[in-house]
């Protein structure tokens, strides 16, 4: 694990590739105006999850866990599923 995790539910696989794509644009121009680095990877993967009122889990956000420790920075590694 590089860092802090942040996990985000969606209705829609387009929701998702969109909120990715802009947190990764963001990331990139917060660095390029001399923020600190902040080299985001995000992991994709669809399925459904148990949602507790304080927690989800299941399978999705194992896989998606895993596919952000192979991302490269600011990277969006998303499974064909």
């Amino acid at each position: 694990m590089h860092g802090d995790d942040i996990i985000i539910t969606f209705d829609g696989a387009e929701q998702a590739l969109i909120c990715c794509f802009e947190i990764i644009e963001k990331s990139k121009d917060l660095h390029a105006n001399g923020a600190t680095p902040w080299p985001t990877r995000i992991g994709i993967h669809r399925g459904d999850i148990l949602k507790t009122r304080r927690n989800l889990s299941g399978t999705p956000i194992n896989v998606a866990s895993k596919l952000c420790s192979v991302a490269l920075d600011w990277q969006v590694v998303v499974t064909s599923r």
